[in-house]
């Protein structure tokens, strides 16, 4: 049941899908001179790389997630 009284529920419904597809236009993939163009700190890599036990692809990948996350909020 909708109970909220400072937006209609169209409204919100409008908004909700407007986000989703924000995010989603967000979700392209990303090409190495799009994640390059940000700046990327070598030693957190490395460190997470190191402490997690991953190889530098899955590192690299779970920052392009995490840039793409960022851009989000």
């Amino acid at each position: 049941m909708y109970e909220i009284t400072f937006i209609s529920e169209a409204d919100f419904e409008k908004n909700v899908l407007d986000a989703i597809n924000i995010y989603n236009a967000t979700l392209q993939d990303m090409n190495l001179a799009m994640f390059n163009s940000n700046i990327i700190d070598p030693i957190k890599l490395l460190f997470d790389k190191e402490v997690y036990h991953n190889d530098f692809e899955s590192v690299i990948n779970f920052e392009v997630l995490r840039q793409k996350d960022k851009t989000n909020t």
